[in-house]
């Protein structure tokens, strides 16, 4: 029996280190229409790709910017009635002539390649169809060190939190900081390999930052706080993290920006105290656990005056931004 032929459809990035990780990871069970293995002159390359996708079973395109290419693959191949397969974020999601052609969006490329295994029965059971998608690693670090190459100076990620990566985002943001690799390109190997990951009594896995497929263990909170003058601050959390010592948390954060002479009349002051608290709160729970809190709001009520600041998830999903305040409308009326 023959391997299902896909076609890689997306503009050329930098090393293409996501062609060679979905093309090195699955290999053994699809066949990969890569065209950018064949070298041909500008005259030559549309009619080579069209060819391609008609010899394809499945075409998926990786759209993390304004493409003319990408964008004409996936509507030839879906008028051939080929499925197309579309990873991108959110909001070129909503794009009516992007839908119209697109048979599945994805948000990461992990996502994209189980549903194509599992349209074309080839995973393994029913263990493997349940396994958590994302633990195959989340950032470059993991793939590049395991293809042995070095990180670009800028990151392409994509979905909002937006890095071409198996758990996948697109924003350019430059290197800030140096992470641990050596357990998480383990993880990643392990993974890959199909071997078991140590499954902890709470549902999730060991060294994985966040369960992200039984979110039932991540809900999101919303705290409401009378520290600030008797007036209401209400903050927001995403994390999987014990959240039993919120309130010692935010309080010492108050107490932190009234040393700084940020509780006052003064509109800045105020400003400047929505980011001290942000601040704070973001920084002890990461030092608990690196990256552990996914989004954080705050929201401050002063008088005639309202404050609001958003990390993370609140900042970069446009559902998860309207699911904090849609509560913050309903709760007053509780």
């Amino acid at each position: 029996m023959s391997k299902p032929k896909i076609y890689l459809a997306g503009t050329k990035l930098g090393n293409d280190v996501h062609r060679k990780f979905v093309k090195e990871t699955y290999g053994e069970k699809l066949t990969f229409l890569d065209p950018f293995e064949i070298v041909l002159n500008k005259e030559s390359v549309v009619k080579s790709d069209l060819q391609l996708i008609d010899n394809s079973d499945l075409l998926i395109a990786f759209i993390s910017g304004v493409t003319f290419g990408t964008t004409m693959e996936v509507m030839y191949a879906k008028r051939k009635g080929i499925p197309t397969y579309v990873i991108t974020n959110e909001i070129w999601q909503d794009d009516p002539w992007l839908k119209y052609h697109t048979t599945r969006f994805f948000n990461s490329i992990a996502e994209c390649m189980m549903a194509v295994l599992k349209r074309f029965r080839l995973l393994n059971d029913d263990k493997e169809q349940n396994k958590n998608i994302y633990e195959y690693g989340n950032i470059w670090d993991t793939i590049n060190e395991m293809m042995g190459e070095k990180r670009p100076n800028i990151n392409y990620e994509f979905n909002c939190h937006d890095t071409w990566n198996t758990g996948g985002s697109y924003k350019k943001e430059k290197d800030k900081s140096k992470m641990k690799k050596s357990e998480d390109v383990t993880r990643l190997k392990t993974k890959i390999k199909g071997e078991k990951m140590e499954e902890k009594k709470d549902g999730t896995f060991e060294g994985v930052n966040t369960n992200l497929i039984s979110k039932n263990y991540s809900p999101m909170i919303i705290r409401k706080f009378n520290a600030i003058n008797g007036w209401p601050t209400y903050l927001g959390i995403i994390t999987d993290y014990d959240l039993s010592d919120l309130d010692n948390v935010f309080n010492e954060a108050v107490e932190l920006c009234k040393e700084k002479g940020l509780i006052d009349n003064n509109i800045q002051h105020l400003r400047n105290a929505n980011g001290v608290i942000s601040e704070y709160i973001i920084n002890y729970y990461n030092s608990k656990k690196p990256n552990v809190l996914e989004g954080l709001g705050i929201l401050m009520a002063c008088d005639k005056l309202t404050i609001s600041g958003l990390y993370g998830d609140f900042m970069n999903h446009t559902m998860c931004r309207s699911e904090f305040y849609s509560i913050l409308n309903m709760m007053p009326h509780i």
